[in-house]
């Protein structure tokens, strides 16, 4: 549908308690889906995330940060391009 109405789009999703977190853009027919993985929600762990406040207590600003590096440094990581 966005290629027929030449629109682009962002799509960000989270599903907390599954450990998904991440971010996918489509725009002039290419999709890049930029996620976080295991070690990126025990790296929230560490960092004094306490996992006993709503949402599961991950601090949803420190996820969002690293999903930002995350998209900064896209050749490093494992994004899906299609």
């Amino acid at each position: 549908m966005a290629d027929r109405y030449q629109v682009g789009f962002i799509h960000h999703y989270r599903e907390l308690g599954r450990e998904i977190f991440g971010q996918a853009n489509y725009d002039r027919r290419v999709l890049e889906d930029v996620r976080l993985d295991k070690e990126d929600f025990e790296k929230a762990e560490q960092s004094g995330v306490e996992f006993d406040e709503p949402i599961y207590g991950i601090d949803i600003e420190f996820l969002q940060h690293i999903l930002e590096q995350k998209k900064e440094n896209l050749s490093q990581f494992n994004v899906y391009k299609r």
